[in-house]
């Protein structure tokens, strides 16, 4: 089984959040794959690269080789997710909704 697990937890080490998921890491088996959003360097979908991703995916439209790398550092992500059979988020809540970077 694979699990991808996508942790934001700006307490540390202090955090209940990282408490509960070092348990759950504990007693996982299988291939487990983290992804840090505290160290990561997330891309912003930014004007030009939103619509490269709608042109391809939703409009079917070919993109030329100079598009898809507006795409590229998109991919690494979405590949993870695809091969993933759990996606575990680990993040705190503040006023009832998680963090803006785990929204992205």
């Amino acid at each position: 089984m694979n699990t991808l697990v996508i942790k934001y937890l700006p307490s540390g080490e202090k955090s209940n959040t990282k408490r509960l998921l070092d348990r759950f890491l504990a007693g996982s088996k299988g291939n487990i794959e983290v992804v840090d959003l505290l160290h990561a360097k997330i891309p912003v979908l930014d004007e030009a690269s939103l619509n490269v991703y709608m042109k391809k995916a939703y409009w079917d439209e070919p993109i030329t080789e100079q598009e898809a790398e507006l795409l590229k550092p998109f991919q690494v992500y979405v590949e993870q997710i695809k091969k993933a059979d759990v996606i575990v988020v680990a993040c705190p809540m503040y006023n009832f909704s998680v963090p803006g970077i785990v929204k992205c």
